[in-house]
């Protein structure tokens, strides 16, 4: 059958793409009209929503049997589902009675002190060495801190339904899409604090050194070194920017236009629109250009080993001109002379497409 299949498409291409066309419209319109219609039934639930409410416990009210039928049919056929619902329920019940749940364990406990008031001295008598020594740790450790100048440990207790709830918002912090000029301003950010030792990092490192045993301020001097190493190798993909993007552009634009054309092939067949050869070649080339640029740089110590590895990568004959990629991606000659004003800062381009 698939055999069959295959000869046909070979002997009608143009009916077989046409037969294709027709099949990504039809689906496409089939998803159109579903989320439509999901979309549709959202704003009539968002009008009725008590209604709906009201019907539904009108109907747990008087068809009990029925409600803990499907509750165990459910449970039977999504155990693990079944099981994540329950949790989350809970969770949300906790978090909306949080303060009354909280009252009713302080009446308990003060209940269970009354009853029996000597139970946290028992207690302490048969754990008496191990919290001695803790209290002597918590001791020295005050003492250090105090002769370092730093502030005493201080510790918060935070509840359960106070965590859920900045979990919530870190995840919807960390998740949230950025704009261009939000990315620009942390890249800036994060240069500037990890670039090099600030007074306050080289305090910190210094308390740490009275603090911290060798082994850990090891581990703690060769973190700061490799924030500092990616950091060099960040500025020196910048500087090298626009020579690798003119190298690659010149070594491989006719590889990539080919490319481009049948991407744009592919994506007429599945019925969306082909890309814009000029504008997707330019897009390309930097994205090369920038994930190269930051991979010869995390293998240089200084430029004179970038520029003997981006000849030995994209070699290239001796010319009076190179070409370069502008920010708005148009290539653009420049001397070799602009090329170094380039990379000391002096030149007018602005790179912007490399990763953190």
């Amino acid at each position: 059958m698939l055999a069959a299949s295959r000869a046909w498409k070979a002997a009608n291409p143009e009916r077989a793409r046409s037969h294709n066309r027709r099949s990504a419209h039809k689906a496409a319109e089939r998803r159109r009209i579903v989320e439509q219609r999901k979309e549709s039934g959202r704003a009539w639930y968002a009008e009725h929503r008590e209604a709906e409410r009201m019907r539904a416990r009108r109907f747990r009210l008087e068809h009990p049997e029925k409600v803990h039928e499907y509750r165990a049919r459910f449970q039977e056929r999504h155990p693990e589902r079944a099981a994540e619902q329950a949790r989350r329920a809970s969770e949300r019940w906790h978090d909306k009675n949080a303060e009354a749940i909280r009252e009713e364990q302080r009446i308990a406990a003060h209940q269970r002190r009354a009853s029996d008031p000597d139970a946290y001295r028992r207690w302490y008598q048969a754990n008496l060495e191990q919290q001695r020594a803790r209290g002597r740790e918590a001791s020295r450790l005050r003492s250090r801190l105090k002769n370092l100048g730093l502030p005493t440990r201080r510790v918060r207790h935070t509840y359960s339904n106070e965590r859920r709830a900045n979990d919530r918002a870190s995840a919807e912090f960390f998740s949230r899409r950025r704009s261009a000029a939000e990315m620009h301003r942390l890249r800036r950010e994060g240069e500037s604090v990890f670039r090099r030792p600030t007074r306050a990092q080289l305090a910190v490192l210094e308390a740490r050194r009275r603090v911290m045993s060798r082994e850990e301020l090891a581990a703690a001097g060769t973190h700061l070194q490799e924030r500092l190493r990616a950091a060099k190798a960040r500025d020196l993909a910048r500087a090298f920017f626009p020579e690798v993007a003119g190298r690659l552009y010149h070594a491989r634009q006719d590889r990539l236009r080919c490319e481009i054309q049948l991407d744009s092939i592919a994506r007429r067949v599945r019925g969306r629109e082909p890309y814009d050869v000029e504008s997707e070649l330019r897009r390309r080339v930097k994205q090369e250009a920038s994930e190269l640029a930051l991979t010869l740089a995390q293998r240089s110590a200084d430029e004179d080993q970038m520029k003997r590895l981006i000849d030995h990568r994209l070699p290239t004959s001796r010319r009076s001109s190179r070409s370069v990629l502008a920010p708005a991606g148009v290539v653009k000659h420049v001397s070799p002379a602009d090329s170094q004003a380039h990379r000391r800062g002096e030149s007018a381009f602005e790179i912007r497409d490399l990763p953190n």
